[in-house]
């Protein structure tokens, strides 16, 4: 699952200094110095927190995203979607070092900016919420992790119905097979096998988003095993 969608950082890296100046020239001189203040303390951390990240650095990553995250709550609600993606690679160090009740409590956090913010079937909120799921999964708690891969399932069908392009159609089905694969392992392993059975039926239809042939093969022999214990 990616991170965090990256298009606010390219635009305003390819944004020339004269153009942010023009951008903001007809804001008032507070909200001005506001806005250089948060470009100047936010960006250099959170760029580096990333690539420390890269590195798996995470005791590096966490003190630079710490630093961004503090400039991005300064700057107040216009920036909410920086500190919410912030916020979020916090919680991805968290669980990569298996602590997983702060990883929870951030990931929570990040959610709340985007239920506030957000639409309820716009995609930042599904991955918002496919991003707690995953910590519930690896916390080994199914019966939280459940509602809200449905949730997940829900915004991105409405997505991918309304995607116009094929690699942004292709990226919502990829949400979709995942989620739908971690679905039906839930019903199975809890005995359901016609939610299993039902849950591989709509899955199906996304497997051909999966990357990768080795993953559309599991599923498939995954499902067909469900299909022989479901009821006639």
């Amino acid at each position: 699952m990616p991170r965090r969608t990256p298009l606010r950082l390219v635009i305003l890296l390819t944004l020339a200094p004269s153009a942010l100046i023009a951008q903001s020239s007809t804001t008032k001189p507070a909200a001005t110095s506001q806005a250089a203040d948060f470009q100047r303390t936010y960006w250099k951390p959170e760029l580096a927190g990333q690539a420390a990240m890269k590195k798996e650095d995470y005791a590096t990553a966490k003190k630079d995203f710490t630093l961004s995250r503090a400039a991005a709550e300064k700057a107040g609600d216009s920036v909410w979607q920086d500190l919410a993606g912030t916020i979020s690679e916090l919680g991805v160090i968290a669980r990569e070092q298996q602590h997983y009740p702060e990883a929870e409590q951030l990931f929570q956090q990040a959610l709340a900016l985007h239920e506030k913010h957000d639409s309820a079937d716009d995609p930042a909120l599904g991955n918002a919420v496919q991003g707690l799921a995953n910590i519930y999964m690896a916390e080994d708690e199914p019966a939280k992790a459940e509602p809200l891969l449905l949730r997940t399932v829900d915004i991105y069908k409405k997505a991918f119905a309304a995607a116009s392009d094929a690699t942004t159609k292709a990226d919502y089905g990829n949400h979709i097979a995942w989620c739908s694969f971690w679905l039906i392992a839930m019903a199975t392993s809890s005995n359901r096998p016609d939610v299993a059975k039902s849950r591989c039926d709509d899955g199906m239809k996304y497997i051909q988003y999966f990357p990768t042939a080795t993953q559309r093969d599991i599923m498939t022999r995954g499902c067909t095993e469900v299909a022989s214990h479901a009821k006639p």
